[in-house]
């Protein structure tokens, strides 16, 4: 998974990478939103994912990871 930003809407343009510090206040702002407060499991979910992204881990997902 990798969060991008749109740098311009132009299907030319490659989008630019977040970066860490700018992925982590995303992340706090989606886990502050209704959706993600009504449910810790979806906001647990959401912060692993992210998480395992930041790390660059090499490792892939399974659903060994998710369980």
């Amino acid at each position: 998974m990798v969060i991008n930003r749109m740098v311009d809407s132009s299907a030319a343009q490659v989008p630019e990478p977040l970066d860490r510090e700018e992925r982590e206040r995303l992340l706090a702002s989606l886990l502050a939103s209704p959706l993600f407060a009504k449910s810790r499991r979806m906001g647990s979910l959401l912060r692993f994912l992210v998480e395992h992204d930041l790390q660059s881990s090499s490792t892939p997902l399974c659903a060994t990871f998710l369980a």
